[in-house]
């Protein structure tokens, strides 16, 4: 694979990701000069071709290139791949050095750079540097500001909370019947490793379960372009121009010799416009967040719909554990009657399983939170990995990343005041 391309696309050891004994490769390149009878495998396991004397010659493997997997389009179109060229630490590096050339012609051209943290990477680098998720909130700051001279560092917790009240109005109108095209079970969005399986594995099918909303980045990518462009941000066409994860920022930190845990704090006036999507809590310094290292679309929708369609407060969620840890599911029951059923299912076995069951109208949830990561967001595939290859220690390092990522200020999308106001200046009130 070349260099090019994310890491988030490497092969991992996760147990429903691509492993190396399973690579993809064209078994023989066979000779066309000559006429032959038969291919077989020889005893050392490598393939033969027999003519009609019985004589026996070698093939050679040929390996697929990039060409060869875009022809099939089985995992990638041509189109998807030039977008995947873009998400490098060399494009985004590109960027950096274009915005610091002293040429004119470049000056003119001189880009707006604003990063947006997800909650998952900060909890997964906190995790790695073990470090309060709040000093790693301002060391990034730091990176990417002072060091890299990029112009603003925002949460990309703050897309989610639109993410979140915007999924929750759509499922309760579905449940309510008021959209056309759009039954239940609900299924998550967010996710695009899902979203890829999804549309180009079930298509049509399957897409109308699925939750029309964005994901959180790319709500935060359309906030920054659009709603802070008209105010001071130059535009672009895409809502999100480039993407690194968290172990590509390690990289980048590594490549260019940045003792990321030494990084010293000053004081500094924060521009108003960066205190905007800042998203921290003014007392305690710590980011915001929700419930639920995946984004909390399982918890914020269920007590949402909760109270709204049945007029219930729900304080704790009773989980039910099925087959595995990846998949749980709960249900609310009024005057002893079950009146809803949400689920999480992560990972593919269990979204297959979702799909299934979907097909043969046998799937008895009215949203299911959709991850195609086992242990969902925060053990994403480009998520920062554990030293050895040793499971346990993997495992240790998703919980130590959970950990992080629980020290966020629980916040309520609904009580957030920046939230309010973009809805009724921007987006016609909140529903």
């Amino acid at each position: 694979m070349s260099d090019k391309f994310s890491s988030i696309l490497k092969l991992t050891e996760l147990d429903d990701f691509i492993t190396p004994s399973q690579e993809c490769i064209k078994p023989v390149e066979i000779s066309k000069s000559k006429k032959s009878t038969k291919v077989d495998i020889d005893k050392d396991g490598s393939y033969v071709e027999i003519d009609e004397f019985g004589e026996k010659t070698k093939l050679e493997k040929a390996t697929i290139t990039l060409n060869d997997c875009l022809a099939c389009s089985g995992c990638i179109t041509s189109a998807e791949s030039v977008l995947i060229t873009a998400q490098s630490i060399t494009e985004f590096q590109n960027v950096l050095n274009a915005n610091t050339s002293s040429t004119t012609a470049v000056a003119i051209a001189k880009k707006t750079i604003v990063i947006s943290i997800s909650p998952q990477s900060r909890a997964s680098i906190a995790a790695h540097f073990n470090l309060p998720i709040k000093i790693v909130q301002r060391k990034l700051e730091i990176l990417f500001k002072r060091i890299l001279n990029c112009d603003y560092v925002f949460d990309v917790s703050f897309g989610r909370e639109f993410s979140l009240l915007e999924s929750a109005a759509e499922f309760v109108a579905r449940h309510r019947k008021q959209l056309e095209n759009a039954p239940l079970p609900m299924l998550c969005s967010a996710c695009p490793g899902w979203i890829c399986y999804a549309e180009k594995s079930h298509g049509e099918y399957i897409l109308p379960y699925i939750s029309t909303t964005k994901s959180p980045q790319q709500i935060m990518g359309t906030l920054v372009k659009y709603y802070l462009g008209e105010k001071f941000l130059n535009k672009n066409s895409r809502d999100v121009d480039c993407v690194l994860s968290s172990s590509e920022v390690l990289d980048l930190l590594k490549e260019k010799s940045i003792d990321f845990v030494g990084l010293e704090d000053k004081e500094e006036e924060i521009d108003p416009q960066q205190q905007m999507f800042r998203y921290l809590d003014s007392e305690t310094g710590s980011p915001y967040g929700v419930e639920g290292s995946t984004g909390g679309y399982f918890e914020f929708l269920y007590r949402y719909a909760a109270k709204e369609l049945f007029g219930v407060e729900v304080k704790e969620i009773e989980y039910q554990v099925g087959r595995n840890t990846d998949f749980k599911e709960a249900s609310l029951v009024v005057d002893g009657k079950k009146v809803m059923t949400f689920a999480k299912a992560y990972g593919f076995r269990n979204i297959q399983n979702v799909v299934r069951k979907i097909k043969i109208g046998k799937l008895p949830y009215d949203f299911v939170e959709v991850m195609a990561c086992p242990s969902g967001c925060i053990n994403g595939g480009g998520q920062i990995k554990a030293g050895s290859e040793s499971l346990r220690d993997q495992k240790v390092l998703i919980q130590q990343a959970e950990d992080r990522y629980n020290e966020q200020q629980l916040l309520q999308p609904q009580q957030d005041q920046q939230i309010n106001e973009i809805y009724k200046q921007w987006l016609n009130g909140l529903n």
